[in-house]
Order: structure tokens, then C-alpha cells, then sequence
């Protein structure tokens, strides 16, 4: 299924929780309050028991509508740092919180073409903050991969996402 020229996606059809190691604690859920918008947001939280993982919301869909053409993916995320937990104690910070847009490009060849997943731009803030990927997409790209990662075991919260033709 291939996404429209201009989409701003629904959260119930758009993503899917990449499989978590065994008995990783991934939490990935719907929310109407607290978010920016009134359409509702997704919010995802990395697994605390399962180190260096990051919880990930994706998707992927054919680029060849998009050959050649320049995208831009893009979303307000924000993290949210305390919080309880199951287990009842508050959730505090963590120097490596953050949350990061991604996009991949798979060639024909099942080389990768453009990638960026913000690691050089993560978003720390407690506030709305605007995140965004512009791509240009190769003549034999095969598949496109977007998603959005939490590290660190702090939730975040992501609302707008779109994709789109730029030129």
C-alpha cells in the first residue's frame, strides 16, 4: 500500500511495534490527551529491562512513486522523563534520553541509499519540538523505512507525522 502524495498519517493504520526481544517491557499505545493535536498521537517507550534498546514505532512502503523525488519526513516529538512504572517506583531521567525521527532508503540492489536517524539532532525536550528528515530519494530505490526511536526508557510522545513531496 503506497501513502499519498501528501499524507498526515493515522496512528491506528501507520505504525507497527518492531517484534521485542523476549520479555522486553516495549510499550507502544494511543493517547487523545496530552497531545498537541486533536486527532490523538502515539507514544512509545523504550524496554528499561532489555539495555541499548530502543523502543520503535515503523513503517515501510514501496518508493517507486517516489524515484528521484525529494521527501520530507517530519513530527513533533517530545519525551517524558518522570513517570511511574509497573513495578511503582517514579521513573527518573537518564543522560541518554531522547527520541529521534529515522528514514531508509533500500536500493533495488538491497543496498542502502539515503538513511539519517537523527543521531547528530535528537530531541531532549520536555516541550513540542519539531523534527524533520528531508531525503532525496534514488532512481532504483525499492522500499522505504520511517519510524520513530526512544532511548533510554523515557516515553516519547509523537504527534503530525507527515510525509511528503518537497519537489
Amino acid at each position: 500500500r503506497r501513502p499519498p502524495r501528501s499524507a498526515l498519517f493515522p496512528y491506528t493504520t501507520l505504525f507497527r511495534s518492531q517484534a521485542p526481544p523476549k520479555d522486553a517491557s516495549y510499550v507502544a499505545e494511543l493517547r487523545r490527551d496530552g497531545c498537541r493535536s486533536r486527532t490523538g498521537c502515539a507514544v512509545v517507550t523504550a524496554p528499561v529491562n532489555v539495555p541499548g534498546q530502543p523502543g520503535n514505532l515503523m513503517q515501510s512502503f514501496s518508493a517507486v512513486a517516489y524515484r528521484g523525488k525529494t521527501v520530507r519526513l517530519r513530527a513533533s516529538l517530545k519525551l517524558e522523563q518522570f513517570f511511574p512504572t509497573a513495578a511503582g517506583p517514579l521513573r527518573f531521567p537518564d543522560a541518554e534520553d531522547r527520541a529521534q525521527l529515522w528514514l531508509r532508503v533500500v536500493r533495488t540492489n538491497s543496498r542502502v541509499g539515503f538513511s539519517d536517524s537523527m543521531d547528530n539532532r535528537p530531541v531532549r525536550s520536555s516541550e513540542w519540538s519539531p523534527a524533520e528528515i528531508t531525503a532525496e530519494i534514488d532512481e532504483d530505490a525499492k522500499t522505504i523505512y520511517f519510524g520513530v526511536m526512544s532511548f533510554a526508557g523515557a516515553r516519547t510522545w509523537i504527534d503530525g507525522l507527515a510525509f511528503e513531496v518537497v519537489k
